[in-house]
């Protein structure tokens, strides 16, 4: 397995990390500013972009790596997942590359179908 993906889904545990503490910053200083009676929507604003790029971005690609990880390593789809009745298969569109750039030279033509075949087995 590559060191790279490795790397790129721990990068990704950490940016969440960091999001989720500047979102709580911008909460903090929104909810300061509005007891002074000065509404500030600017942090409020700072806080839903943060947490809509931690949600609809960073959450499905470290999903999407965590898979991409799995199928590398060999592993059952069901080894990786707990909750095996929500297949993501939106997510196909971004493991193919992921495995086909990082994985073994046996991945270097895996193809949207035999992913979808290792998470339906």
């Amino acid at each position: 397995m590559s060191i790279e993906l490795k790397v790129k889904f721990n990068t990704l545990s950490e940016e969440t990390k960091i999001i989720k503490r500047e979102e709580q910053k911008a909460l903090k200083y929104g909810r300061k500013l509005s007891k002074l009676w000065k509404p500030n929507d600017v942090q409020y604003c700072r806080f839903e972009n943060l947490h809509h790029h931690r949600i609809s971005v960073v959450r499905p690609t470290a999903r999407a790596t965590h898979l991409a990880r799995g199928y590398i390593r060999g592993l059952k789809y069901k080894q990786i997942e707990n909750y095996t009745n929500r297949v993501p298969t939106h997510l196909i569109s971004k493991i193919e590359p992921m495995i086909q750039k990082y994985g073994l030279e046996k991945h270097a033509n895996v193809t949207p179908e035999a992913i979808r075949e290792w998470m339906f087995a």
